[in-house]
């Protein structure tokens, strides 16, 4: 078999709206696209390329990331004619309504009219006899049914779903394979790769991979849900000799994950961090007395910063010491929050004016 690299859980065209302005979720998605075209990039030409699942963050994205998406497409194909790209889809990259086209399945299309090296995948498919990818399916019942049919001699099996996960079974657009599952598979002499969950891990000696993603597309992906921070992320190269994994990206990067505890930004000002970049959470807990302040200095940080996203996970203590209630983004406590000072700090002082004029004349007809 040809070496083959598998990427996956890109998500182009992402919308993010929790922690961004309408700048830094542009640049976010720039940056998304950018880093894909990296990675392809190091492909060489004659090595194959499986995309499996979540290309896009949705299957709608909008034309101009669409457009976007082709031209890198397009130049990748160009340049590596002995190359084959498949294009797997992901449950980002359908719509519920299956009368409903999306722009990987659009795209592809485009792309296999004008190259003769790309391939669709929307049903399971066999390459080569050594390589067998499971795309998206329509609900559990048709993926445990593709499980069961994955042929003898396949080397490894690409599918994207979750892994072990108890919520997720029998749910719409999102598949799990259990662990009795996986450990049938690999007892028939198949590796398993995983596309889907972002977070890398291992299972069964490394005969279970969950890749995770490339690179970062939100906080989610740089941190676990218990705050463990994730070092490396990486894709895997696929081999007659078997898998080896190759860094992709890492927390050192200018672009990566930046913890900033709210008493810093309180004590220096949002000025001091307008250089950071990459994604930024602001951790720590406050007074109930210092929950406004805190939610000012974190806006106005949002407004000075080049950061992509800026995450609010300030904690705020209540009057009861022993008790710590989330300062949660874009709906904390209104009671306690000044949000037309927090607008004004957002504008120039012309447009303060401005503004502090209509209310005055607001108020001179209450």
């Amino acid at each position: 078999m040809k070496p083959t690299w598998v990427f996956n859980d890109t998500h182009i065209g992402v919308r993010r709206t929790a922690g961004t302005t309408t700048e830094s979720a542009k640049a976010l998605r720039q940056a998304i696209l950018t880093n894909f075209d990296v990675l392809l990039e190091g492909v060489d030409d004659g090595e194959d390329v499986i995309l499996n699942g979540d290309l896009t963050d949705r299957f709608d994205i909008d034309l101009t990331d669409a457009f976007d998406l082709l031209e890198v497409l397009h130049a990748f194909l160009k340049r590596n004619p002995d190359s084959r790209l498949y294009i797997a889809t992901g449950n980002h990259d359908l719509s519920r309504d299956s009368t409903k086209l999306g722009a990987v399945q659009f795209l592809a299309s485009l792309l296999v009219m004008t190259h003769g090296n790309v391939s669709l995948v929307c049903k399971p498919c066999t390459i080569d006899g050594a390589i067998h990818i499971i795309p998206h399916m329509v609900n559990q019942a048709q993926f445990d049914l593709a499980l069961d049919r994955v042929p003898e001699g396949a080397k490894y099996v690409l599918m994207h779903c979750n892994w072990d996960s108890p919520f997720a079974e029998h749910a719409d657009h999102s598949l799990n394979l259990s662990r009795e599952q996986a450990k049938a598979l690999i007892e028939r002499g198949h590796t398993l790769i995983l596309g889907h969950e972002h977070h890398p891990r291992e299972a069964f000696g490394g005969k279970l991979i969950v890749t995770g993603c490339q690179f970062p597309t939100s906080i989610a992906d740089c941190v676990t849900a218990e705050g463990r921070e994730i070092k490396t992320l990486s894709c895997v190269l696929l081999g007659e000799d078997g898998v080896s994994r190759k860094d992709t990206w890492g927390k050192h990067q200018p672009e990566g994950f930046n913890p900033l505890p709210i008493g810093h930004l309180l004590e220096d000002g949002a000025a001091k961090f307008a250089e950071a970049k990459g994604f930024i959470r602001v951790t720590g807990e406050v007074e109930a007395a210092q929950a406004a302040d805190a939610l000012r200095a974190i806006s106005r940080l949002r407004q000075v910063s080049s950061a992509f996203v800026i995450g609010n996970a300030v904690k705020v203590r209540t009057a009861n010491a022993d008790e710590i209630e989330d300062a949660l983004d874009g709906v904390e406590d209104v009671r306690r929050v000044d949000v037309i000072a927090m607008l004004l700090e957002s504008l120039t002082p012309e447009q303060q004016e401005a503004v502090k004029a209509v209310l005055a004349m607001k108020d001179a007809h209450a």
